[in-house]
C-alpha cells in the first residue's frame, strides 16, 4: 500500500486496540466519529469497530494507516 502522506511503500502488519480501565472494570473499544459528530459536546454517534485491523506503517513519515471492519 502507498502512504497517503508521502507516497512511499508501507509495511503491512496489524493494529490492535488496547484495553482501558481497571482490572475490575476493563473495556476495549475502537470507534470512528465523523467530523460533524466530533464538534458535538454530548451524545456523539459513532461506528463501533472490531478491535483488530489490517495495518500499514510508513517508515518515512512514521504514520500508521489501519483498516478496521465494523462490528
Amino acid at each position: 500500500m502507498k502512504c497517503p502522506i508521502c507516497g512511499n511503500e508501507m509495511k503491512k502488519g496489524k493494529v490492535e486496540a488496547g484495553t482501558t480501565g481497571s482490572i475490575t472494570n476493563a473495556s476495549t473499544s475502537v470507534k470512528w466519529f465523523s467530523e460533524e459528530e466530533l464538534k458535538k459536546k454530548f451524545m456523539r454517534k459513532g461506528i463501533n469497530l472490531r478491535i483488530n485491523g489490517e495495518g500499514y506503517y510508513c517508515e518515512e513519515c512514521m504514520k500508521v494507516v489501519a483498516i478496521f471492519d465494523e462490528k
